[in-house]
């Protein structure tokens, strides 16, 4: 999937709350989206998709149902008194019409009077109500993309009004609908995929109301849609806006870790660019700093292992590039830089070795072949032979220790809390020789 170079920047920039874009749509009946980017590639969606769409949305249609069939009243002194009902012949009268027959689920009805009503009544305070039941009605009728045009009519000509920011709801309810599976209609058909249009509207909701509960939930939805579908690069994008947009989220947390596994799924091998990567490396930082326990318990020091690998072994395939087309001393600058930078991965064992065998001057690498790197085998089992699980697995797999062995072991260790040598405790003069490890100095002769 392609998305607009400028969605990212489009977003970065839309941090005025009175800040609105205009969505070009053509208001004549039927016409297509009229969009600015480039077009989008459909995804193709299964059927069990499309029905856990349609059942969002119906209880969708019926949670706004539900909100038309109350009555309103106000409170007065101590007692709450019902709304004064207007007369079913005047323009509030009609509209209040309107909403019962939304209430009662006889959609197209209500369409027809709403339509009914703004053609009579163009230039009446309650023509965004109007435009807004009508969109209401629509979306009843799962004509999800044609009530978008009353939807854009009440953002793009009514910003001000407290409309505004219900029908940004509405969209936002319609493009979670198109990114489930849910498709446009083709004569009264869905079969046009709209998945597009659904990415549409989520970037634009963040874009109208930007720093609003409405945009966090927007920029997330988008963020894990890309992820979803396995669009790495996009996802990744989505998740950094979603973390520099709202810092103090209660999603930043999943954020961040999303965003660590997505940087990490960008690095195609050691042959390709390492940007996801190092970027993941930074964020794995950052998440160790904010969420200890969380690092903990998805194994945080592991992954920075694994990515500490990843990277020599991207620096010693372009060592072996240059050594391949006899470029030595380029060569032995990357198997250097290497053991320099990753002392305590495989990558700078192989790097010790290849360097040794260069056909280089003797004091571009004497000072490197001759250090001797840690045993990598032993730091790798270390944390294994720490672990109590660990230890308790090799216990059955070896049998219990002879319990002399045992008890002798567990001495050694308390001459050696204490300071002693466990060497000179077998030889029977255990203070006359101090342990090297401790710095004590040796006691004066009587």
């Amino acid at each position: 999937m392609v998305l607009p170079k400028a969605w990212a920047e489009r977003i970065r920039q839309s941090t005025d709350l009175g800040q609105r874009r205009v969505l070009e749509i053509p208001m004549q009946s039927g016409s297509w989206f009229k969009r600015t980017s480039p077009s989008y590639s459909p995804l193709s969606k299964t059927v069990c998709t499309s029905i856990a769409a349609a059942a969002l949305s119906f209880s969708f249609t019926f949670l706004s149902s539900n909100a038309y069939a109350q009555e309103s009243y106000e409170l007065t002194g101590d007692t709450w008194s019902k709304l004064a009902t207007y007369p079913p012949n005047s323009p509030e009268g009609k509209l209040q019409a309107i909403r019962k027959l939304i209430a009662e689920q006889k959609f197209r009805e209500a369409q027809d009077k709403a339509k009914s009503w703004i053609s009579q009544y163009p230039d009446n305070p309650m023509l965004v109500e109007a435009y807004l039941l009508r969109g209401d009605a629509l979306t009843g009728r799962t004509y999800y993309y044609d009530a978008l045009y009353d939807y854009e009519k009440v953002i793009n000509d009514f910003p001000a009004s407290e409309q505004f920011h219900v029908a940004l709801e509405r969209e936002f309810q319609i493009g979670r609908l198109f990114l489930s599976g849910v498709k446009r209609r083709l004569f009264s058909l869905p079969v046009i995929p709209a998945d597009t249009e659904g990415e549409e509207l989520l970037i634009r909701i963040q874009e109208r109301a930007p720093g609003s509960s409405l945009g966090e939930r927007a920029s997330i939805t988008l963020a894990d849609y890309f992820y979803d579908i396995g669009d790495m690069k996009d996802a990744a994008e989505a998740y950094d806006l979603f973390i520099a947009n709202y810092p103090d989220s209660t999603q930043r947390e999943w954020a961040l870790l999303r965003l660590i596994h997505a940087s990490l799924a960008r690095f195609k091998g050691p042959q390709y660019d390492p940007a996801g990567l190092i970027e993941a490396q930074t964020r794995l930082l950052v998440f160790q700093d904010e969420y200890p326990a969380s690092a903990e318990r998805i194994g945080a020091k592991s992954l920075l292992v694994r990515i500490s690998e990843s990277l020599a072994l991207k620096d010693l395939a372009a060592a072996d590039w240059y050594a391949i087309r006899e470029n030595n001393i380029s060569a032995a600058y990357m198997y250097r830089r290497i053991i320099d930078d990753y002392p305590l991965t495989t990558a700078a064992q192989q790097s010790l070795q290849k360097l040794s065998k260069l056909d280089v001057p003797d004091k571009i690498k004497l000072q490197h072949i001759t250090r001797t790197l840690p045993d990598y085998q032993e730091i790798e089992q270390a944390p294994l032979l720490d672990d109590p699980f660990n230890q308790q697995l090799e216990s059955e797999r070896t049998g219990p220790r002879n319990n002399a062995e045992e008890q002798q072991r567990i001495m050694q260790q308390e001459d050696l809390r204490r300071g002693k040598d466990p060497e000179a405790t077998e030889s029977g003069d255990p203070d006359l020789t101090p342990n090297p490890e401790f710095n004590e100095p040796a006691l004066p002769p009587n």
